[in-house]
């Protein structure tokens, strides 16, 4: 019997390659092919998920941006309103100085219908009225009121 480290420990040779055996570690090709197949299933399913939630954001934030430009509209016409001669809770209208230069003041209406998915509307000088901002569901005007000027 050639000498080795495992017969001076009284270990046959035999034993002692089914116990290298035992202790060597890493896969089968099986075990790699199946786990590289659930981890490719895996990035798939969150590659659509992360594509749903952006789509999702996107199509949120494209409307908050609308509502919040339609917002800084009104208020910029309202600071420099004349005079308001239409104030409700789902509309306003306004006198502002002469923006095309006719020398009279111009009219501006903001409205909403009251009925959700309804469009807030603006009517310039009485003309036809334009949307502002789609598919609105909620539109509430609360006035505060002071008197400049004049006397």
């Amino acid at each position: 019997m050639p000498w080795n480290g495992d017969t001076a420990r009284g270990i046959a040779p035999t034993s002692a390659r089914r116990l290298r055996r035992k202790r060597r570690g890493g896969f089968t090709l099986i075990e790699a092919v199946v786990s590289a197949m659930t981890l490719a299933a895996l990035m798939i399913g969150m590659a659509s998920v992360m594509l749903l939630a952006s789509r999702s954001l996107r199509s949120a934030a494209g409307d908050v941006a609308e509502a919040g430009d339609a917002t800084a509209d009104i208020v910029a016409d309202l600071n420099l309103a004349q005079s308001l001669t239409e104030q409700t809770v789902t509309a306003v209208t306004m006198v502002v100085p002469d923006r095309d230069g006719d020398g009279l003041p111009e009219t501006i209406r903001y409205a909403w219908s009251g009925t959700a998915g309804d469009p807030l509307t603006r009517e310039y000088n009485g003309g036809d009225a334009t949307t502002v901002v789609e598919n609105v569901h909620e539109f509430d005007l609360e006035y505060i009121t002071r008197t400049v000027g004049g006397g």
